[in-house]
């Protein structure tokens, strides 16, 4: 498998939000508590915060992705 890493872009912050939700749901929705997870993502994972953090130079999101599919993020 061919696997492409790209810097997200600022205009892709709503892909972010979706894949960093999904994410953290799946690795992490069996060691907490519903309420705690919807608290934690709606926090860490508004597009507020995330656009923030896509904002600062000292800040950098890559997208894992395989044939133009996001499969992850770093």
């Amino acid at each position: 498998m061919n696997f492409t890493i790209r810097k997200v872009a600022i205009g892709e912050v709503r892909s972010l939000q979706k894949l960093s939700k999904r994410t953290f749901q799946e690795a992490y929705s069996e060691t907490n508590t519903p309420t705690s997870m919807k608290i934690y993502m709606e926090e860490k994972f508004s597009l507020e915060n995330l656009s923030i953090e896509l904002s600062n130079p000292k800040s950098e999101f890559y997208f894992i992705e395989h044939n133009y599919e996001k499969m992850g993020f770093l």
